[in-house]
């Protein structure tokens, strides 16, 4: 290329935004591709709530029955898909490669909607493409920083995205029964790993719904659809009658209880306004990624003054519009709030952000297809700029780079759960209690399963206030043959006389030479040579 031809090329402004936006998704592809790489390489599940959803998911493989047989506040999702990790690779193997393929499908399944929707081949076109995938990755590697490493949130929000997809390609659609059934099964995928999504989907389905006819068809026949499959499933599995009569009872009736145990007093409607602490980890992550979402959020409402046809009713409809969205950011936050609002769970607003942002595809390609100038105008530099600075601030990572730490880093809960599971075998022993909360999270890795006591990483004074855990405790403690536990755990008052009266440190003759770290105590019950629990 001669000097003159480039000087040509960079004269242009189209040209040379489609140049500097092309050198931006060059760097913000080998972010993604690292990313991916990270999650799929990861092995390392024994230090965070991936050994819960392990716990769990080998539990199912032995024949047990998740909320009754062993207990964790979760959604079956993320245990089916760690329980045919574990049966399909032997370990955590396919569970990473599937979190992998989650992470690196954000921004495709964004572009899939802008190509479907538009259907354009011009110039404008490229660069609205180019700007979803810039905007793709951010939120790609935002799930990844925040729901990552096999978190639950990540696979519901990439069920979310889909759902908004759904919902922006279809819902001028005449065939009314395709959109209900892709939206029933992306409503289905997300709540089947986060209960709140559906506060979020129901403000992805409010920011596409321009009436209550279209917002029940939209998000309310769905929903109702999502549930029937759910149970159907549960059911097919023999999971619906412990899911229906432990887990959700608890949610419906104790879960508040648990709430205000762990310090959380504001009622929950209260909570709704939080936005603020919230949405804090966004501009911890990246402060331009949380002005950008500022700025959709600002913009995204008035896009009724865009349309340029004098005949629609421009003020008329922007006050219903304000209102919605409102309640827009209402659920948003209700559903951060609601998922526990810690770093991982805010990805449970994702969706939300791929709806706005889809939202303000068509008036963007508009803008950059024009060549005379509105007094809108201001939105196009506003967003492209702040989606650069963006994808600038994101330090960049060479696909290659740090790849070596994540080997097998969990070693040490490893050789745990072998030594517990040599004292079983040799004992004849099917299950044990784990009391031990934090730490090396052992249970992630034993053949055998634990006994249920409430969610695993609780602690036992906080359990003990909720009926329905207590009672798992208490029947756990005296089905066990076998405590686990960890020096300096605290013990529920309650719960002292009973395992001193009937455990012991002494080891039974059947449990061999035991090799574990002076950190763990095993507590056997008394007698317990003699004793094989069937459960």
């Amino acid at each position: 290329m001669t000097v003159r031809a480039l000087s040509r090329m960079i004269s242009k402004p189209r040209t040379l935004l489609v140049l500097l936006l092309s050198l931006l998704a060059l760097k913000a592809g080998l972010n993604l591709v690292h990313a991916v790489l990270v999650e799929a390489m990861n092995r390392d599940y024994g230090h965070s709530d991936n050994a819960l959803y392990l716990g769990v998911g080998r539990s199912l493989l032995n024949g047990l029955s998740p909320y009754r047989d062993v207990f964790e506040d979760k959604p079956p999702g993320i245990f089916f898909v760690a329980a045919f990790s574990l049966w399909a690779s032997g370990g955590v193997v396919l569970a990473s490669l599937l979190q992998a393929a989650v992470i690196g499908s954000i921004p495709f399944i964004l572009i899939g909607a802008v190509r479907r929707r538009l259907r354009a081949q011009d110039r404008a076109m490229r660069v609205t493409l180019l700007l979803t995938f810039l905007f793709g990755v951010l939120l790609a590697l935002f799930a990844s920083a925040g729901a990552g490493q096999f978190q639950t949130e990540s696979f519901g929000a990439m069920f979310g995205v889909l759902y908004a997809h759904v919902l922006f390609v279809q819902a001028k659609s005449k065939r009314r029964w395709r959109l209900i059934a892709s939206a029933s099964v992306c409503v289905l995928g997300a709540i089947a790993f986060k209960e709140s999504f559906v506060l979020s989907l129901g403000a992805v389905a409010l920011i596409f719904s321009d009436s209550l006819e279209s917002f029940l068809e939209q998000f309310g026949i769905p929903l109702v659809v999502a549930m029937t499959m759910g149970a159907i499933l549960l059911q097919i599995f023999g999971y619906f009658s412990p899911y229906l009569t432990t887990y959700l009872s608890y949610l419906l009736n104790e879960h508040g209880v648990y709430l205000r145990n762990i310090g959380v007093q504001t009622p929950l409607w209260m909570r709704g306004f939080f936005f603020r602490d919230s949405l804090a980890s966004l501009p911890h992550l990246n402060p331009f990624f949380a002005s950008l979402i500022g700025a959709l959020l600002l913009v995204v409402p008035l896009l009724p003054l865009l349309e340029y046809d004098p005949s629609l009713p421009r003020r008329k409809s922007l006050l219903p519009r304000l209102c919605r969205f409102l309640a827009v950011c209402y659920l948003t936050v209700l559903s951060v709030e609601l998922a526990g609002a810690t770093m991982h769970q805010q990805v449970v607003a994702l969706p939300v952000y791929a709806a706005l942002f889809l939202t303000l595809i068509p008036y963007l390609h508009r803008l950059f297809a024009e060549a005379h100038r509105t007094r809108f105008s201001l939105v196009r530099p506003m967003i492209v700029l702040l989606i650069a600075v963006a994808v600038l601030y994101t330090p960049l990572v060479m696909p290659w780079q740090g790849l070596g730490n994540f080997s097998e880093s969990n070693d040490h809960a490893r050789s745990i759960a072998a030594e517990i599971d040599g004292v079983l075998d040799r004992c004849q022993f099917d299950r044990y209690v784990s009391l031990s909360i934090f730490g090396d999270q052992f249970y992630a890795y034993t053949r055998h399963s634990p006994l249920p006591i409430g969610p695993m990483q609780t602690a036992l004074s906080q359990k003990m206030e909720v009926s329905t855990f207590r009672q798992m405790i208490v029947e756990s403690l005296v089905d066990a043959p076998l405590i686990v536990l960890k020096n300096g755990d605290m013990l529920h008052p309650s719960l002292v006389d009973y395992i001193q009266t009937r455990f012991e440190r002494r080891s039974p003759r059947c449990a061999g030479s035991v090799h574990l770290p002076s950190t763990i105590v095993l507590l056997f019950r008394k007698n317990a040579g003699n004793t094989k629990i069937l459960r």
